[in-house]
């Protein structure tokens, strides 16, 4: 029993359609009935009055990760010092965000093109998934590995510890 009532094996089909914008074109078209993609696609379709956002992950999926680094084995061996440096802009980054919205709004706001009231709602959606220092909770975790290997993306046997370092970190 789906979270929405939805029941039974065929209550859904799950297709793949290949890049966001071909999977936007399906719903729009009426091709296809739902789609899950990024907030910030979702809510550009809703500023179209193309779609509607039904939920985010986030709003049930409790704890939700939904953003990651991640570099080569090649570039954790020839050059630690730039992955350091790099995840130190991007911790000081997201501090700077977490604390001048206004700006932050404004500065992506060309990049989404979007009306600067939708880009202030995925801002509100999507910061608080942004982790502040590069620790993840490890009860997340878990469940992203779950996710993995329910759909066949993990071998269940994977141990995950190796595939995450916090060697890096300021």
């Amino acid at each position: 029993n789906f979270r929405e009532g939805w029941k039974g094996a065929d209550a859904a089909s799950i297709v793949a359609l290949g890049s966001a914008d071909g999977t936007a074109a399906a719903l729009i078209s009426g091709n296809i009935d739902a789609l899950v993609g990024s907030v910030e696609g979702g809510y550009a379709m809703q500023q179209q009055g193309r779609a509607r956002v039904l939920f985010a992950f986030g709003d049930f999926v409790k704890p939700f990760i939904t953003h990651a680094i991640y570099a080569t084995n090649a570039l954790q061996a020839k050059n630690p010092g730039a992955l350091r440096r790099f995840l130190a802009a991007w911790y000081e980054t997201i501090a700077y965000s977490d604390s001048h919205k206004a700006e932050t709004v404004k500065t992506i706001q060309p990049i989404l093109n979007m009306d600067p009231d939708w880009v202030a709602k995925v801002y509100d959606a999507e910061k608080p998934m942004f982790p502040t220092d590069g620790h993840y909770d490890p009860a997340a975790l878990k469940i992203v590995a779950k996710s993995l290997i329910d759909t066949d993306q993990m071998p269940a046997d994977t141990d995950v510890s190796r595939l995450i370092t916090e060697q890096y970190l300021p």
